[in-house]
Order: C-alpha cells, then sequence, then structure tokens
C-alpha cells in the first residue's frame, strides 16, 4: 500500500527549525510499496512532534515579511515564497507583506520613455512617476494575494488531501 509521509530529511542532527536544507518546509508525499504503512506514520508522527514547538512558539505573532521585487520576475521562486508564506497563515501566523518593486519601475519608466530624477540614491516623484509607481505596485499586489489564495491549495493537494492530486 502507499502512504504519505514527510522527507526523512527534514530534520538533521543540528536543525534548529523543520525545514530541508534547500530552505523549504518539508512537503508531504507518497512513497512506494517499499515504505510500509507504519514506516510512514512513525516518520510523519515524528515530523510533527518535533514541528510542533515552533508552531506553537509562533502561533498568533506577527511577521512582517519583505519580498524583493526579483522575486516576482522568478515564478518557481515566487511560488515557493507564496507556498511557504501560506503555511506560516495557515499555522497562525499573521503575515504583513511588503514587497519591493524598484526593479518593475525602473523597468516600466524605461519602458514609457519617461525621465528619472534621484538625488543621491531617492528616486524624486513627480505625478507621472506616482502613476507608474502605483500600476506596478497595484501589479505585485494582485501577485501576492493570488498566489497566496493558491498556495493554500497547492499545499492541500501536496499532502493527499482532496483525492493524492499532484501540482
Amino acid at each position: 500500500p502507499r502512504a504519505a509521509v514527510c522527507a526523512a530529511d527534514a530534520f538533521d542532527s543540528g536543525a534548529t527549525t523543520p525545514r530541508q536544507s534547500n530552505g523549504r518546509w518539508p512537503v508531504i508525499r507518497e512513497e512506494g510499496p517499499s515504505q510500509s504503512a507504519s514506516t510512514a506514520g512513525h516518520e510523519f508522527a515524528d515530523l510533527l512532534r518535533d514541528a510542533a514547538p515552533y508552531i506553537a512558539m509562533h502561533r498568533g505573532s506577527s511577521m512582517v515579511i519583505h519580498i524583493p521585487g526579483e522575486a516576482i520576475e522568478a515564478p518557481e521562486d515566487f511560488n515557493a515564497i507564496m507556498d511557504d508564506l501560506a503555511l506560516l497563515n495557515l499555522m497562525g501566523v499573521e503575515l504583513v507583506v511588503v514587497v519591493g518593486v524598484r526593479a518593475q519601475i525602473d523597468a516600466r519608466m524605461q519602458q514609457l520613455g519617461v525621465a528619472q530624477s534621484f538625488v543621491g540614491a531617492t528616486r524624486i516623484t513627480d505625478e507621472r512617476t506616482m502613476r507608474v509607481v502605483k500600476e506596478v505596485a497595484g501589479f505585485a499586489r494582485s501577485e501576492v494575494e493570488s498566489a497566496m489564495a493558491r498556495g493554500l491549495t497547492r499545499i492541500s493537494w501536496r499532502s493527499g488531501v482532496g483525492g493524492g492530486l499532484e501540482e
């Protein structure tokens, strides 16, 4: 029989959080016949026991998360970040997400042929620039909100909830 188990490498001897070495939360996946249901159940239970103190410690806390604008341009990285944030939210963490959009503003201004003014590293924002800032920031916000909404669905699919669908 097939059984849902968490990645066995989710915790190593020096781990302080329930993340894999690649920085992602461990995902629940299906194992083949070589994995017995009993062993799989123990590994899953061990993972939950190890993660429980961290979940309890951060439940109800607020976190401010900054996402650089470049992350939006890399769909795989962006979706991985959104999956992690959706999981944090599912575990009771209140999130404040701040998305950087400087690179997108610069690109859009160049695309429109609008000259930019700076004093040192500070952008001088006139009325035309403010319209571009609002346009780019609005797009970034909609990307974050839609990815967060989809994130919980993707997490459920990978855990086998919903008939074992895979992303």
